[in-house]
């Protein structure tokens, strides 16, 4: 967090093995709204040796892809606004021969609930595609995207209704 303001920001450091820091730098929206990063996001190291990482906009709650060189310097900050729904989690990241895929979730409007999303973008983050799988009424959420070969996917997530969505707990699903 910022100690000036409440901007909260990504926080980046090199340390050797004995847990020295090498270098570190700390990065801010430079539009005054705070990064958000769940626990389990996962940074992912890049082709060109630098790394990558998703998560939100908290105010502005467009889902994001940071991209960082070898030190940490900040490549650039790619937003992904998307006015039609009410809340954006954006999860996991791999890379690609070409880009990135992204996966999160997003609260819809007309119930609620969430519907899960793949994002594709490329290298400078520029997004390619989307597509989204959910039902109405009911929670969908892909938190997980593994690669297990080149350019091979697996994709992990979950379907379900909630126990406030029915009278009798064994007709959760």
């Amino acid at each position: 967090q910022n100690p000036e303001s409440a901007q909260w920001g990504l926080y980046f450091a090199k340390l050797d093995t004995m847990g020295n820091i090498l270098s570190e730098q700390t990065h801010y929206d430079s539009l005054g709204d705070t990064y958000l990063f769940d626990n389990g996001y996962k940074m992912i190291n890049t082709s060109d040796d630098g790394f990558a990482i998703v998560g939100q906009l908290f105010l502005r709650n467009h889902p994001i892809l940071v991209k960082l060189d070898q030190n940490g310097q900040l490549e650039f900050v790619r937003e992904y606004p998307d006015d039609t729904v009410l809340n954006i989690r954006h999860w996991n990241v791999v890379e690609t021969i070409s880009g990135y895929i992204s996966t999160g979730v997003k609260q819809q409007l007309t119930d609620g609930y969430w519907d899960a999303f793949i994002m594709g973008t490329d290298k400078a983050g520029n997004k390619l595609w989307e597509t989204s799988y959910g039902m109405f009424g009911v929670w969908d959420q892909f938190p997980g995207i593994v690669e297990i070969a080149q350019d091979d996917f697996l994709l992990t997530g979950s379907t379900c209704i909630s126990s406030s969505q029915v009278e009798n707990k064994e007709d959760m699903w």
